[in-house]
């Protein structure tokens, strides 16, 4: 079965732990965090429903997790300890860490 994971923060994607109250006010582009929520619970079934195994894990359940599991901590440290800076989404264009791609751009004399 086919796999899907997903981190979902609570201000983008609406969770309903986090944000309690005023629901159903605008807050950015004229959308509600009611909104924001009913989006994300439509995308995670749309996932479901072309077959993968969806898993979700919102923030605010990390981020407990993660303050009261001392093994979590030290599985994430050890898995980053070699992160030193992040990735410039330029490189991905003029080489670097990611694949590089080059624009190539050739004319042809005489029309194709």
């Amino acid at each position: 079965m086919r796999k899907s994971c997903c981190s979902s923060t609570g201000y983008w994607h609406g969770c309903v732990r986090c944000y309690t109250h005023s629901l159903d006010l605008s807050i950015v582009n004229g959308e509600s965090m009611d909104e924001r929520y009913e989006r994300t619970l439509r995308v995670s079934g749309k996932i479901r429903r072309h077959g993968y195994r969806f898993i979700e894990k919102w923030k605010c359940d990390f981020d407990r997790e993660y303050s009261e599991n001392e093994q979590m901590k030290t599985y994430i440290k050890e898995v980053t300890k070699d992160w030193h800076t992040p990735l410039n989404r330029r490189d991905a264009f003029f080489s670097g860490r990611t694949d590089s791609t080059i624009v190539c751009l050739v004319q042809v004399s005489g029309g194709l």
